[in-house]
């Protein structure tokens, strides 16, 4: 997977699960489940279902890219992208 950001091209590891992602990433998002994973597209919800899962991810090592859809009133995509500088990370 590649990214380009401000004429720079940057190579991506996937990751195929949520417990791959670095936890300063996790920490920034709500719970999250797998890809293919059972998660609650509407506004009504189980209590232990989460409200987003994860489509694709991918990281270098200054760099995580991840790509989710979440429920609620209105169904929906986001992407989030991270800088990664040791154990902390901060949405760009």
């Amino acid at each position: 997977m590649e990214v380009f950001l401000a004429h720079a091209q940057i190579s991506l590891t996937p990751l195929k699960s949520v417990d791959s992602l670095p936890e300063s990433v996790r920490s920034r998002i709500a719970k999250m489940s797998n890809p293919g994973g059972r998660f609650d597209a509407g506004d009504v919800g189980a209590f232990d279902t989460p409200r987003r899962r994860l489509v694709f991810a991918g990281i270098s090592d200054r760099y995580c890219l991840v790509h989710y859809e979440y429920g609620g009133i209105a169904y929906g995509n986001r992407t989030a992208l991270f800088e990664i500088a040791g154990d902390q990370s901060s949405p760009l």
